[in-house]
C-alpha cells in the first residue's frame, strides 16, 4: 500500500480538493511545487542516474534474496525513484506549510523507503541515496522558487 503510486495520487487530489473548498492559493502554489519536484525527481532518477549509475536491486543480483513484492521492477535501482521522489515532496513540503504537515509526509516517506527494503526490491544504500537526490531536488527547487517569484527590490528615485 505504501508503495503503491496510488497513495500519493490519493494525496495529492485530496489536498487539491482541500485547497479548491478554502481558495487557498498558497495551497494550491504548494501542489505545484510538489509536482514539479516530484516530476524532475522522477526524470532524473530513472532516466539518468539509473542508467549511467547502473547497480541492480536486489531481486536481480547474485545473492538470492527473499521477495515479498509481485514484481521486481526495472534492473537497476540505485537510486530508488519511490525515496528520491519522496523526500523531493517532503522538502517542499517542509518548506511550504507548517506543522504537522511536514512532520507527516516526512514520516510517510521514511516508511515508503523502509518498505522497499523490506519488499526485497531495494538495497538500504539505494533507499539512502534516493533520498539525497530527492531531497537535494527539493531544497534546490525551494531555492529557485525565492529567486524566481520573490518582488524585486525597488530603489527609490
Amino acid at each position: 500500500m505504501l508503495s503503491n503510486g496510488w497513495t500519493w495520487k490519493a494525496v495529492a487530489l485530496l489536498v487539491f480538493l482541500i485547497a479548491l473548498l478554502r481558495r487557498d492559493i498558497s495551497l494550491f502554489k504548494t501542489l505545484l511545487y510538489c509536482s514539479v519536484a516530484l516530476g524532475l525527481s522522477d526524470a532524473l532518477c530513472a532516466y539518468v542516474l539509473k542508467p549511467f549509475l547502473a547497480q541492480s536491486r536486489p531481486c536481480y543480483g547474485s545473492i538470492p534474496v527473499r521477495l515479498v513484492a509481485e514484481g521486481c521492477g526495472s534492473v537497476f535501482g540505485l537510486p530508488s525513484n519511490h525515496a528520491a521522489n519522496g523526500m523531493a515532496v517532503t522538502v517542499m513540503i517542509w518548506k511550504r506549510l507548517k506543522s504537522p504537515w511536514p512532520a507527516i509526509v516526512l514520516g510517510n516517506t521514511l516508511l515508503v523507503g523502509l518498505s522497499r527494503i523490506y519488499l526485497g526490491v531495494h538495497y538500504p544504500s539505494q533507499i539512502i541515496f534516493g533520498f539525497l537526490v530527492g531531497g537535494c531536488i527539493g531544497y534546490f527547487l525551494w531555492k529557485a522558487s525565492l529567486l524566481i517569484f520573490s518582488k524585486p527590490c525597488r530603489t527609490p528615485g
